[in-house]
């Protein structure tokens, strides 16, 4: 595949020139980008948009355990470019590998080419060479010998992303822009309740198409596709957002931006149960619910799981291998404290004569295991009104 284009052109020259110095490239928005070149080769690129924002992303992704704002001094700002500098550092004090280095150095250059690639595509870009010494360089804080960056091949790599970028929904519009739901009524309408609530909490206008990529683990692509269709109906819109400060830290990214929703749980649900499918269908629909789930699977100790985890609710199987459904309530509601919870029991049959059964040993009502639709009314008709239902605990399912 044969490319034509300025940066990519730049590129070739400053390598067959071996080109040392700066190099400008600006659009008519007045966002900057600065390229560094030791001997033909991209040591870094600086600028651009969101550079803080695009920064963070970065470190999260490849050094989350590092605390960069906490290690070094301040000295690292004395140089031309302070992020350069604390890359550079984290390498020489070996806190991060080679591997990583260089996938931070890649990925941010990857980042900044979509980005000039997105806005050449609307606007005239500029392209100025500023030719300096290699010693000029290297005392403003560059070490050349850091990583190789394969720039060219870089380069291709972002052109065909973007190419697939084109074809999407969003053409036209730049990942750094952020999703806001500007109509929350007609996600209701679109989406079950737990979802619409994830979707109007998750897309508020603070977090970029590039921060929700983070955010949700998919690749951004996968989030433009999965929100065109909100997009398309006027469910939300794609506003500018400003950079985050200089001195924003890891940690305030990661706990105000990347953090899924969650709170304490609500409410308790335990399930006696000799089987784990049914333990595990359980949890995940109780956990939804905001709740927390408790599986016990060994008749023998019930009572003393019952006693330290004092759930609301409690599910029992009927058939059990020592000790059936009935004679298991009997014994929960002979200890004062399990008198007024709820008892549910599972079973496959509700004959008249297992009904009554049932009430003489205290049996709030009955359901067929693994039906997902009864559990949930289950849980609806015997949680406390006190307990807000349902409540968005999980990650965002309107885009899975």
């Amino acid at each position: 595949m044969q490319f034509s284009f300025p940066l990519l052109n730049l590129l070739i020259n400053a390598e067959q020139k071996n080109f040392t110095g700066r190099a400008l490239v600006q659009s008519p928005k007045n966002i900057q980008w600065k390229f560094y070149f030791f001997l033909g080769q991209l040591i870094w690129v600086n600028g651009g948009m969101h550079p803080n924002r695009s920064w963070l992303r970065q470190l999260v992704k490849f050094a989350s355990e590092v605390n960069c704002e906490e290690l070094f001094s301040d000295s690292r700002y004395y140089y031309e470019c302070s992020q350069y500098q604390t890359l550079y550092l984290l390498s020489k004090k070996q806190l991060i590998s080679k591997d990583c280095l260089k996938s931070i150095l890649e990925t941010r250059i990857k980042e900044h080419f979509l980005d000039i690639l997105q806005e050449a595509h609307r606007y005239d870009i500029q392209y100025i060479m500023s030719p300096d010494s290699p010693r000029n360089l290297l005392n403003s804080g560059f070490k050349p010998d850091l990583a190789f960056i394969e720039s060219q091949k870089l380069f291709v790599t972002s052109y065909k992303y973007n190419s697939l970028f084109e074809q999407s929904p969003f053409k036209n519009l730049s990942l750094n822009l952020a999703p806001k739901v500007v109509d929350s009524k007609k996600v209701e309408v679109q989406v079950d309740f737990n979802a619409s609530k994830d979707l109007i909490h998750l897309l508020k206008g603070q977090l970029t198409l590039k921060d929700l990529s983070l955010k949700l683990n998919k690749d951004v692509l996968q989030v433009t596709h999965a929100l065109s269709t909100y997009y398309d109906q006027g469910i939300l819109e794609l506003i500018d957002v400003s950079d985050l400060a200089s001195n924003f830290t890891i940690q305030q990214y990661t706990s105000e931006f990347l953090q899924l929703a969650t709170a304490q749980p609500q409410f308790t649900v335990t399930c006696i149960d000799d089987h784990n499918k049914v333990h595990q269908m359980m949890n995940q629909i109780v956990t939804d619910y905001g709740g927390r789930f408790v599986g016990i699977q060994d008749e023998f100790q019930v009572l003393p799981r019952l006693i330290e985890d004092t759930p609301d609710m409690i599910f029992i199987k009927m058939t059990m291998p020592v000790v059936n459904g009935y004679e298991l309530c009997a014994q929960i509601k002979r200890i004062p404290q399990f008198n007024q919870i709820p008892i549910i029991m599972l079973s496959k049959s509700n004959s008249l004569t297992e009904r009554m059964r049932a009430k003489l040993v205290g049996i709030s009502d009955f359901m067929k295991p693994f039906d997902k639709k009864q559990i949930t009314k289950i849980i609806n008709k015997f949680t406390p009104d006190s307990v807000n239902l349902p409540y968005p605990s999980c990650p965002i399912r309107a885009l899975s």
